[in-house]
């Protein structure tokens, strides 16, 4: 990655992190290799994350809208976002 793709990728970084404020829960970390391991001491097939970020949000559409515009999942790669409601 060239300098000038290093400083887009974090001018795109700020700017969410400014739309979205306060709701960043957690920025999130990336991934390293990973295993899955069941109850039963089995291994099973691993999620093929990379990164993470948790945002809070009143129901599942209020953070699809602040997940637009996440450097990651407008990237145009054919990343699937990963979403769960407590």
């Amino acid at each position: 990655m060239s300098p000038e793709e290093g400083q887009s990728i974090v001018a795109k970084w700020g700017a969410w992190m400014q739309k979205v404020g306060p709701a960043i829960i957690d920025i999130g970390s990336p991934l390293g290799p990973a295993d899955s391991l069941v109850d039963d001491g089995t291994t099973s097939q691993t999620l093929s994350l990379t990164d993470y970020s948790i945002v809070d949000a009143s129901d599942m559409a209020s953070a699809r809208q602040l997940a637009d515009g996440h450097p990651y999942l407008s990237e145009g790669q054919g990343t699937t976002p990963s979403t769960s409601s407590k």
